[in-house]
């Protein structure tokens, strides 16, 4: 049993075979043009009925070998089929001819090259004997689909396929992010020209640097899964979208791998070479998650929505909720909160211990390193804030000259904020004025720096300061905690601190919620209660456990 479902696993798969297929006949098609472009013309009218004769019984010839391999041969009741559709004597000795001729090609080079096709464009190796039956079969079917495409009779030129370019019409060609423009042009119910305009319009550019990362972020996004989604149906037009169309979609979604398009050989593979692969993952590593699925369907309900106000729309009516996917899950507990002992580990990691160098963070040494990575994760043990919210906070930010010290996150120069109430003043814990945060400020003052994490400040304009710093920090978080750092972020400090003061009877849960950015749920709250004051926002921060 073992051995069957084995070999079945090991065999060449739809996907595969149509790869292969593709390849092949490209490959025939570009030699055809090479061929057909060093050649004269025919001399005679003879002539060049002889060579569109040749090609066509070659084709012929070529079907049927794939079918019969090296047995093949013509039978009496195909004569009569072949002098109908050739309407001359010797057809059936020219298909003979090229059957003979073929079937002694059978030998170990033809193999071997055949082989070395496959591995380069289907990509593994550790071919069968059954799969290298097959893949001589397709490449026989690929050859004869190519002189097929290039019937000499209807090509007027060497170059198969030529003409006009009319792509904005016949295919579905989403431009790259740089070349879309606004336009004044009308309307219609094309994909392609809903998208240039979607993205045209729906996500104008901004003056402010931080707001335009946000914009850019969002237009790539939107970009990504419209182009997913497009590329997924395969439908032109939006009027003919149906409701079928949005469910493959989404099952395609499901039988996607959970992790893809990280490297540049990823981002090239088209849908089904990423279901193929997804073919070949444990069942735990396939399937894109509920809540990805439902971001998707939400860009594309905003797109159709956009379509609408341009008065396009489907023919029939669409139901994207009825796709929505349900996370079972705890929400609470997708990213666990640290415990006490986790905070404890973290604190003992070389980053605040002393660590060998700049370069080597994770090695025990002499150097206390006070940048992003050090004064990070305890402003967030110590305040609740988000990873973003810290790392992208400006010097100006920083407000030391009263009686409480603070660090008033607002939105500035490199980062927005998740919402309006996220604007507010988080007192400085006394934990941080011990770890000499005060005199850090005021050396970067000095210096003249601008962002209070220069070291964080990204290289290209779309990462975030958050994204520089994740990954020695990742790295620091599983090096402590090792298993137990499944489920477990930077957003678990605050969890940890917005877990703690609400489980303590003496501090007042609506000044929690002004200490943290979170919206007020109360009416009353939300649009008449005044933020809570400085003092008792400190004495809420002191209360705070900070291990490091």
């Amino acid at each position: 049993m073992n051995f069957i479902m084995k070999v079945k696993q090991q065999k060449i798969t739809r996907v595969e075979a149509q790869r292969f297929l593709t390849a092949i006949v490209s490959i025939e098609l570009e030699r055809i043009e090479a061929e057909r472009y060093a050649e004269p013309h025919a001399k005679t009218p003879g002539d060049w009925r002889n060579r569109y004769l040749d090609e066509r019984a070659r084709a012929i010839a070529l079907r049927k070998v794939a079918s019969m391999g090296p047995a093949a041969q013509l039978f009496e009741e195909d004569r009569s089929a072949l002098t109908q559709e050739f309407t001359h004597d010797d057809a059936f000795e020219r298909v003979e001819r090229h059957i003979q001729f073929l079937t002694g090609s059978f030998d170990a080079a033809f193999t071997d090259e055949t082989l070395d096709l496959a591995k380069a464009h289907i990509t593994r190796s550790g071919f069968s004997d059954d799969d290298v039956r097959v893949l001589l079969q397709i490449r026989l079917t690929g050859t004869a689909d190519a002189m097929t495409q290039s019937d000499r009779k209807n090509q007027t030129t060497p170059f198969v396929g030529l003409m006009p370019d009319l792509r904005s019409t016949e295919m579905i060609n989403i431009p790259p992010l740089t070349s879309i423009k606004p336009s004044r042009e009308g309307y219609d119910d094309s994909l392609d020209s809903l998208c240039q305009a979607y993205f045209s319009e729906g996500f104008k550019d901004s003056q402010d640097p931080a707001e335009q990362k946000k914009i850019a972020k969002d237009r790539r996004q939107n970009h990504a899964v419209l182009t997913q989604f497009c590329a997924a149906v395969g439908k032109k037009r939006l009027t003919d979208l149906q409701q079928q169309d949005l469910h493959f979609y989404v099952s395609v979604l499901e039988r996607m791998p959970k992790v893809y398009g990280r490297s540049i050989k990823d981002r090239e593979l088209s849908i089904m070479e990423l279901l193929e692969r997804a073919e070949e993952l444990p069942d735990d590593e396939v399937g894109l998650s509920s809540a990805t699925i439902n971001r998707n369907l939400t860009i594309l309900r905003n797109f159709l929505k956009y379509a609408r106000g341009r008065g396009a729309r489907p023919t029939e009516e669409l139901f994207l909720s009825d796709l929505r996917r349900k996370d079972n899950s705890d929400e609470r507990s997708a990213r666990l909160a640290f415990t006490d002992s986790d905070v404890m580990k973290l604190a003992q990691h070389p980053i605040w211990t002393g660590c060998r160098s700049a370069e080597r963070r994770n090695m025990p040494g002499n150097h206390v390193i006070k940048d992003g990575l050090y004064w990070g994760p305890i402003i967030a043990a110590a305040s609740g804030a988000r990873r973003e919210e810290i790392m992208g906070l400006a010097i100006e930010d920083i407000v030391m000259d009263g009686p409480i010290p603070y660090i008033l996150i607002q939105p500035n120069a490199v980062r927005r904020l998740k919402n309006a109430s996220s604007h507010r003043a988080v007192p400085i814990h006394s934990r941080l004025m011990e770890h000499g945060f005060s005199d850090y400020v005021q050396e970067l003052q000095e210096r003249g720096e601008h962002d209070l994490f220069p070291d964080l400040r990204p290289g290209t304009p779309t990462e975030t300061y958050g994204n520089v710093f994740y990954k020695p920090w990742k790295a620091a978080l599983d090096m402590q905690l090792a298993e137990d750092a499944n489920r477990k972020t930077f957003h678990s400090f605050r969890h940890r601190v917005i877990s703690i003061l609400r489980h303590d009877p003496e501090i007042d849960k609506a000044s929690v919620k002004d200490l943290v950015g979170h919206r007020h749920e109360d009416v009353t709250d939300s649009v008449y209660r005044d933020p809570a004051k400085l003092l008792m926002l400190q004495r809420i921060v002191e209360a705070i456990p900070v291990v490091f």
